[in-house]
Protein backbone atom coordinates (compact mmCIF):
# COMPACT_ATOMS: atom_id res chain seq x y z
CA UNK A 1 0.00 0.00 0.00
CA UNK A 2 1.14 3.55 -1.03
CA UNK A 3 0.30 6.12 2.29
CA UNK A 4 -0.28 9.32 0.20
CA UNK A 5 -2.17 11.10 3.35
CA UNK A 6 -0.48 13.21 6.11
CA UNK A 7 -1.33 10.36 8.21
CA UNK A 8 0.82 7.74 9.16
CA UNK A 9 -0.23 3.60 9.29
CA UNK A 10 0.88 1.05 11.55
CA UNK A 11 2.87 -1.05 8.95
CA UNK A 12 2.56 -3.62 10.84
CA UNK A 13 -1.26 -4.05 10.13
CA UNK A 14 -0.25 -4.36 6.51
CA UNK A 15 2.60 -7.14 7.01
CA UNK A 16 4.87 -4.38 7.04
CA UNK A 17 3.55 -2.97 3.16
CA UNK A 18 3.30 0.31 3.65
CA UNK A 19 5.25 3.13 1.95
CA UNK A 20 4.35 6.63 2.98
CA UNK A 21 4.71 9.36 0.82
CA UNK A 22 2.11 12.01 2.09
CA UNK A 23 2.03 15.55 1.83
CA UNK A 24 -0.97 17.94 3.32
CA UNK A 25 -4.47 18.09 1.55
CA UNK A 26 -5.22 20.57 -0.78
CA UNK A 27 -1.94 20.94 -1.82
CA UNK A 28 0.09 19.99 -4.85
CA UNK A 29 3.05 17.47 -3.63
CA UNK A 30 6.93 18.48 -3.52
CA UNK A 31 8.40 17.38 -6.91
CA UNK A 32 10.68 15.05 -5.29
CA UNK A 33 8.37 13.11 -3.07
CA UNK A 34 5.42 12.74 -6.20
CA UNK A 35 9.21 11.71 -8.28
CA UNK A 36 10.07 8.99 -5.19
CA UNK A 37 6.27 7.82 -4.66
CA UNK A 38 5.75 7.31 -8.64
CA UNK A 39 8.91 6.15 -9.42
CA UNK A 40 8.28 3.22 -6.77
CA UNK A 41 4.75 2.19 -7.43
CA UNK A 42 6.21 1.67 -11.08
CA UNK A 43 9.51 -0.53 -10.29
CA UNK A 44 7.15 -2.59 -7.79
CA UNK A 45 4.63 -2.88 -10.50
CA UNK A 46 6.87 -4.37 -12.85
CA UNK A 47 8.81 -6.78 -10.24
CA UNK A 48 5.56 -9.24 -10.98
CA UNK A 49 2.56 -8.83 -13.17
CA UNK A 50 0.77 -9.95 -10.54
CA UNK A 51 1.68 -6.80 -8.35
CA UNK A 52 -1.30 -4.21 -7.72
CA UNK A 53 -0.79 -1.34 -6.40
CA UNK A 54 -3.12 0.64 -3.98
CA UNK A 55 -2.46 4.18 -2.90
CA UNK A 56 -4.53 5.55 -0.13
CA UNK A 57 -5.21 9.06 1.03
CA UNK A 58 -8.34 10.83 3.02
CA UNK A 59 -10.95 11.10 0.47
CA UNK A 60 -9.13 8.87 -2.49
CA UNK A 61 -9.66 12.11 -4.72
CA UNK A 62 -7.15 14.60 -4.92
CA UNK A 63 -3.51 12.77 -3.52
CA UNK A 64 -4.71 9.39 -4.92
CA UNK A 65 -5.90 11.08 -8.05
CA UNK A 66 -2.56 12.62 -8.43
CA UNK A 67 -0.56 9.90 -7.97
CA UNK A 68 -2.43 7.85 -10.27
CA UNK A 69 -2.39 10.41 -12.78
CA UNK A 70 1.43 10.36 -12.69
CA UNK A 71 1.98 6.60 -12.82
CA UNK A 72 -0.12 6.48 -15.55
CA UNK A 73 1.61 8.94 -17.56
CA UNK A 74 5.13 8.15 -16.22
CA UNK A 75 4.40 4.60 -17.32
CA UNK A 76 3.97 5.56 -20.67
CA UNK A 77 0.00 4.22 -20.32
CA UNK A 78 -0.91 7.48 -21.85
CA UNK A 79 1.59 9.86 -23.39
CA UNK A 80 -0.27 12.99 -22.27
CA UNK A 81 -1.49 14.08 -18.71
CA UNK A 82 -5.40 15.05 -20.02
CA UNK A 83 -5.92 11.54 -20.81
CA UNK A 84 -4.05 10.33 -17.32
CA UNK A 85 -6.88 12.28 -15.35
CA UNK A 86 -9.28 11.27 -17.48
CA UNK A 87 -9.21 7.64 -17.20
CA UNK A 88 -8.44 8.06 -13.30
CA UNK A 89 -11.56 10.11 -13.37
Amino acid sequence: MFNVSERPYEKARFDGRVSSHGWNDHTAPPFHVLLKLVEEMYKFLCKDPENVVVIHCNSGKGRAGTSCTCLLLFSGFYDNILDCAKHFG
